[in-house]
């Protein structure tokens, strides 16, 4: 296994409206993957008044670009992880805007012939962020892991990869002998 990050701190998918796509799709040919994993979203939550129709379409159009740019990888796009907010001194909940967003990634996501995760759940679902922030697993901004977080959201989604690798062997023929 080989692992490539090609993140880019900050970004949103509109960023990706601005990239020169011959030269993207040239590194994406470079590396070669069999998997994609895609996760954007959190960035996002802090735009005031996310028209959810728009960021659909522009979340599309990043989907799209990176699955014609290589079209033989598989794909994945993992939802944003709880992102809290503050009620009170005491009470933290989850984002209502990340609970918006998710239907919209899953379902373009499964269009566009990805498997989708949540690691909203993978995180503990409502509120996660408040109890992880309070166990030192978050910072106080209610949205980055620290690094005892990170590594525990990163063992999630390996045992649901390897889960469902499991699964998707015991479905496959035995080869003749």
């Amino acid at each position: 296994v080989i692992y490539d990050s090609f993140g880019i701190l900050g970004a949103k998918v509109q960023r990706f409206q601005r990239i020169d796509l011959d030269h993207f799709r040239q590194q994406l040919a470079y590396r070669d993957h069999d998997l994609m994993v895609l996760q954007f979203g959190g960035n996002s939550l802090q735009i005031p008044g996310l028209d959810y129709e728009v960021y659909r379409e522009r979340f599309r159009a990043m989907v799209t670009l990176f699955r014609q740019s290589r079209p033989g990888a598989s794909c994945l796009v993992l939802s944003p992880h709880d992102h809290g907010r503050r009620l009170s001194a005491t009470h933290i909940d989850t984002d209502p805007k990340l609970i918006k967003m998710m239907p919209v990634q899953r379902q373009v996501a499964l269009e566009e012939g990805c498997a989708w995760l949540s690691m909203y759940d993978a995180m503990g679902g409502a509120g996660s962020m408040g109890r992880w922030f309070r166990e030192k697993k978050a910072y106080g901004d209610l949205r980055h892991l620290r690094h005892a977080g990170a590594k525990e959201l990163a063992e999630a989604l390996y045992r649901a990869l390897m889960t469902e690798f499991a699964a998707w062997l015991q479905e496959q023929p035995c080869p003749e002998a």
